[in-house]
């Protein structure tokens, strides 16, 4: 073992390429993940598309400590061109002078790793700008704008690509296997929060719709003279809607009717009973609607005539039937006025028969009608 003597100094030279390295590639996967982690977050507080999108850019760039990322979106057109949406980043104008010519068609301008990655859904990944040839119709603004490699990372929606991340650096090859597989699956939950926030933004569409037709069906049965209900199959048909119509219709509120307080059967006089039930049972048997004119008692003891018009609805797989639904209206001012025109004739006959001269009707052609 060599030690040195009075006067004399040793010196030991120990190789730390490697462990630079490892410490480098240790600090670029930490920063990855925490651009995975700060992702994460931004996704579930996220309401809407667009922003979530710019703030995905922010975070991929200046977490991973990249050049420039930005997403676009695959369109359907002609050219199968791709639509950018966001961007953060330094580009000096990059984007702007090469989106014109990146598609995702079969063919040169397709090559790309933007292109490539949209078409066969898988990530793409350029190491080295200046030596790959499918990058040269984009070399001369990426050399200009300081980008050496790249990377395309497939947005995906139900197992559909709709879009694509583009991750630019200024150094080659600069990419590890493990920064890939965080990427991957940042942009796997990237293309799950859309999905989401699309859903999601359906839905409310979905429901204004549903909110706009309800109000609407509402005026309508608002301005309906009598009432819409849907009620059981059977005697006493016990209602589980009826619209507030029915109130003025038969002196009962829809909410005592749907509470079975009364059921419809109470209100028939009972010697019409038996003509709604039979031609209700044969118009669900022979599966056809009915209409019948027949008379109820008012709660405040009065007889109204009403015309039902209605019909079963059937399960659409077993078509059995499932309810009634359908419609009554008060015809009472018309019954009276049947019943004064048939009075009206009568006493007209009456007096004919009795007159002492010859009494005839004829229309404006002088054609005898009676």
């Amino acid at each position: 073992v060599y030690r040195p003597v009075a006067g004399q100094f040793a010196v030991i030279f120990t190789d730390v390429s490697e462990l630079k390295q490892t410490e480098k590639k240790l600090l670029k996967l930490n920063r990855t993940l925490q651009a995975f982690t700060a992702s994460t977050h931004a996704l579930l507080k996220a309401t809407d598309e667009l922003s979530l999108l710019q703030e995905i850019c922010q975070i991929i760039t200046q977490s991973c400590g990249y050049s420039m990322t930005w997403i676009g979106f695959a369109e359907y057109d002609e050219v199968k061109s791709v639509r950018p949406v966001a961007q953060a980043g330094f580009d000096l104008n990059y984007l702007q002078r090469v989106v014109s010519t990146i598609t995702w068609a079969d063919n040169e301008n397709g090559l790309g790793p933007t292109g490539t990655a949209i078409r066969t859904g898988q990530t793409v990944i350029c190491r080295n700008i200046l030596a790959d040839p499918k990058y040269i119709p984009w070399r001369e603004y990426a050399i200009k704008a300081g980008y050496a490699s790249s990377m395309a990372l497939p947005l995906k929606m139900a197992q559909k690509v709709f879009g694509v991340i583009n991750i630019y650096s200024s150094e080659t090859d600069p990419f590890t296997a493990d920064e890939i597989n965080l990427l991957n699956k940042l942009a796997d939950d990237v293309g799950y929060g859309i999905s989401t926030l699309r859903i999601r933004a359906a839905h409310k569409q979905v429901e204004a719709q549903l909110y706009e037709s309800i109000s609407q069906y509402r005026t309508l049965l608002s301005n309906i003279p009598g009432a819409a209900y849907r009620c059981e199959l059977q005697p006493p048909w016990r209602i589980e809607f009826i619209s507030a119509g029915v109130e003025t219709l038969t002196g009962y509120t829809s909410e005592q009717f749907q509470q079975t307080l009364i059921t419809w059967a109470d209100l028939i006089i009972p010697e019409d009973f038996t003509l709604v039930a039979t031609k209700v049972a044969e118009a669900i048997d022979h599966q056809t609607p009915y209409e019948i004119e027949y008379r109820i008692r008012h709660r405040e003891g009065s007889i109204r005539w009403v015309c039902e018009h209605g019909g079963a609805i059937y399960d659409l797989t077993t078509h059995e039937p499932l309810h009634l639904d359908g419609v009554i209206v008060d015809i009472s001012a018309h019954k009276q006025a049947e019943e004064a025109r048939r009075e009206s004739e009568t006493r007209f006959q009456i007096m004919a028969n009795a007159a002492p001269v010859m009494i005839w009707l004829a229309d404006n052609k002088k054609h005898f009608v009676w």
